[in-house]
């Protein structure tokens, strides 16, 4: 009786760490974070075209990967968000639900990994690592912005947790269920590839000993191999590779002056010099580090360095100083508690793929992997402070308060500030706007004129319309070979289109809508030779004008 007593609290307790973190990563997210990234109009508009056509905008039939510029994006979203368009329509909240509900989801595989590393008298404490990733920051960020990778940390912590289970008792059903998750999380997001196969090789080593006590060898040994396996097959493929050979950091415009220009530099007769110091694998061997050491400074945790700036929060960083503090108690907690190691030995090795990249760098989405293991640490701070018994109600208290305020200060700087700071002009802020804008608009002219940037902006219109894909599609096909036309809606090559009409000789006696980018500057006497007049603007929170409507009569 007692037993199932505490069984269902714990269930309840888990429950409302749940809906915490569902209402921090649901709460008004069709408005924020402001903005509606090129990534997510994209994928919302692919996943609309595969539902209705089968067929992504490029005509593929239900793809692996999406190319945008050469990226290969795993379609694992893209295939997420289509049930969630079903339920909630074209929306911004539709295309955001999935990532935001699984980055909710995520509680509870993290839970049951603390349960399975921690000593009986420790998972009492069970509830803290959920709390501690429902009011995480970075993880509420990249969960509110249709960020692939959160959906592939859910799948990859459900193939640790049943690896782990599968070290303890070798089941038919744990192999199954750890290679099930793995092998989805790689339909997600290309750095888990990398990553789960060396998570296991360290999770075997960690547990070496036991593996022998419980005779689990043969099926830790086929999971590794079988995720190994799953790995190659995957990057046999050159668009699975694609987006490594974008990032690497072997194209580093640093590493080809150094390698070049400085040997140069030691001057004839010293070559042997040249080849020591300057040689391309040491070049490339001290670049990694650099970029390896950015992952766990205090400047990219808690300070500013963090990229890209559309996922940032002005005037705050990836986690609270609290966490920080509570990181650096768990290493105090190693002394005496052996699985600490274990998460601290995943954490060391989680910004590995994004250690070997160069844009965008030190890259808080790639180095997502890093937060359960953060995460677990700071549980096993808070349960070091637990364990100083004379002032452990005391300092909980004050930690614990010391939290929630610094959670305040960082919700209000990312529910108020967003919009006006940077992160909004790196989120395509006011194409939501002008899409829906121009669609009302549409019969009232013969031809609307559409600038290309920062981005086409085909995406957002044809999503946030409902346009038919069919035919949409059928036009939109010719995107990458200039300006091409959907009924009376030009998408331009041009960033500025009002001045090629105001410089043209032909003046057409249409009626013309054009949408110029921001920055763009009409001369007015050739303006007004061709009748050319400021209609209106779309304007982001801080005044700004992304958009500007000019109408030639």
């Amino acid at each position: 009786m007692i037993i199932s007593v505490m069984k269902t609290t714990r269930i309840f307790i888990c429950l409302g760490i749940f809906f915490l973190a569902l209402f921090l990563r649901l709460y008004q997210l069709g408005q924020l974070p402001y903005g509606f990234h090129v990534d997510e109009a994209k994928a919302a508009w692919n996943a609309y075209s595969i539902l209705k056509t089968g067929h992504d905008d490029h005509g593929n039939f239900l793809p692996l990967y999406y190319d945008s510029f050469g990226d290969f994006r795993p379609t694992g979203i893209i295939f997420a968000i289509i049930p969630s368009i079903l339920i909630f329509g074209n929306t911004v909240f539709a295309t955001r639900f999935p990532v935001a509900f699984f980055g909710a989801l995520s509680i509870f595989p993290l839970i049951l990994i603390f349960w399975q590393l921690s000593r009986d008298k420790d998972k009492k404490y069970f509830w803290i690592p959920g709390l501690l990733l429902a009011v995480n920051p970075w993880h509420i960020m990249v969960s509110r912005a249709t960020s692939e990778v959160v959906i592939a940390l859910f799948l990859a912590l459900f193939a640790i947790y049943f690896f782990l289970k599968t070290i303890k008792k070798a089941t038919f059903s744990s192999i199954i269920l750890s290679l099930l998750f793995i092998g989805l999380s790689y339909l997600f997001y290309h750095s888990i590839r990398v990553l789960a196969p060396i998570f296991l090789v360290a999770i075997v080593v960690f547990y070496w000993s036991e593996i022998k006590i419980h005779q689990s060898l043969k099926a830790v040994l086929t999971v590794v191999f079988v995720a190994f396996l799953m790995t190659i097959l995957l990057f046999l493929d050159p668009q699975a590779r694609g987006r490594l050979s974008q990032v690497s950091i072997l194209s580093d415009p640093k590493i080809r002056l150094e390698t070049i220009n400085m040997p140069n530099q030691e001057g004839p007769g010293h070559v042997l010099l040249a080849r020591i110091f300057h040689n391309r694998p040491l070049v490339v061997l001290k670049d990694v580090i650099n970029e390896y050491s950015n992952y766990f400074s205090t400047n990219f945790l808690v300070g500013d360095s963090a990229l890209p700036l559309r996922y940032r929060t002005q005037n705050f960083g990836l986690i609270t100083y609290v966490e920080l503090l509570f990181l650096v108690l768990s290493l105090a907690a190693a002394g005496t508690k052996k699985e600490v190691w274990l998460p601290l030995l995943l954490l060391l090795i989680s910004p590995l793929p994004a250690a070997i990249t160069n844009e965008d760098t030190p890259n808080l989405q790639r180095a997502l992997f890093m937060i359960p293991f953060i995460v677990l640490l700071e549980s096993y701070g808070v349960i070091f402070l637990l364990s100083l018994k004379k002032y452990s109600r005391l300092l909980i208290s004050v930690s614990f308060l010391a939290l929630l305020l610094n959670f305040i200060y960082f919700w209000h700087f990312y529910s108020n500030h967003q919009k006006f700071g940077l992160p909004s002009y790196f989120r395509n802020g006011g194409a939501v706007e002008i899409a829906t804008k121009v669609f009302q608009l549409k019969d009232q002219y013969s031809q609307i004129i559409l600038t290309n940037s920062p981005d086409d902006l085909y995406p957002w219109f044809a999503f946030l319309n409902k346009i038919n894909p069919e035919s949409f599609n059928r036009s939109a096909i010719n995107r990458n070979h200039g300006s091409w036309t959907w009924q009376n809606i030009i998408f331009s090559a041009d960033k500025c289109p009002s001045e090629k009409i105001s410089n043209s000789v032909d003046i057409n006696p249409n009626k013309i809508l054009i949408v110029d980018a921001e920055g763009c500057q009409v001369n007015s006497t050739l303006a007004k030779k061709q009748n050319i007049n400021y209609l209106d603007s779309i304007r982001r929170p801080d005044l700004s004008q992304p958009y500007l409507l000019l109408q030639k009569n």
